[in-house]
């Protein structure tokens, strides 16, 4: 499958995507070091899902727009990251592309055997612009539009992914959210109203952190969790 995408779908939009690459130091700079950050490629989405929620009119709403965004996104990295595991996928900058050039400035991070195949981060970032397309069409729009080119373009660039994780992962994200939307947690949901109607200082601190977390992609949590898994393997 990975062979027929490489060379009809991938190979041609990664030279189209990449071929700016070491033309200016600037350019590549501000690809690989700015628009990577989650400060600009997942935070201003999630700030997106918290002015989309605010919007509602009433506290149910408030908290299901709340639920179907962060429960739609965490089936999204769940879904994707599953996928990676399975999928046996070599990044672009650890294959040998023609043509393919590595942006000026690059410092890779992520180990050569992880598998490119989906990008949890698009999953992300077109699960939470979905569910802000739910709430509000033109701020969605915005939203998704944001996804697309500065959530999912720049990775393409830097050679992170092909352009066809990038599609399965926004895919993932969509119908994640989707799938939460039109089949609501209710226990979830009752159980989030509940602690809204206890204490809504609590409840909107919680739903801050929360938010946080989604904006870093759950990276202390994650890190967190490797430690213990390393402590617990010797």
């Amino acid at each position: 499958m990975f062979e027929w995408l490489d060379t009809n779908f991938d190979y041609p939009l990664i030279a189209l995507i990449n071929g700016f690459a070491q033309t200016s130091p600037i350019l590549d700079r501000a690809v690989v070091d700015f628009m990577m950050l989650d400060t600009v490629k997942i935070l201003p989405i999630v700030t997106a899902v918290l002015v989309a929620a605010l919007m509602q009119r009433s506290n149910d709403d408030v908290n299901r727009t709340f639920v179907t965004s962060l429960g739609g996104a965490f089936l999204a990295l769940v879904v994707a990251r599953i996928a990676q595991n399975i999928s046996e996928r070599p990044r672009p900058i650890f294959a040998d592309i023609p043509g393919f050039r590595i942006p000026l400035g690059t410092e890779v991070d992520i180990p050569a055997d992880w598998s490119s195949f989906p990008s949890d981060t698009a999953a992300l970032g077109f699960a939470l612009a979905a569910a802000v397309f739910l709430t509000s069409r033109p701020l969605g729009v915005v939203c998704l539009f944001w996804a697309l080119v500065v959530t999912s373009l720049p990775r393409v660039y830097a050679g992170y992914h092909y352009p066809s994780d990038m599609l399965a992962g926004g895919l993932i994200g969509v119908v994640s959210v989707l799938a939460v939307a039109y089949f609501p947690p209710r226990r979830v949901i009752a159980l989030t109203r509940g602690a809204m109607d206890r204490s809504q200082p609590v409840y909107y601190g919680a739903v801050f952190v929360i938010l946080y977390a989604t904006a870093t992609m759950f990276f202390d949590v994650r890190q967190t969790l490797s430690a213990i898994a390393e402590i617990a393997q010797g």
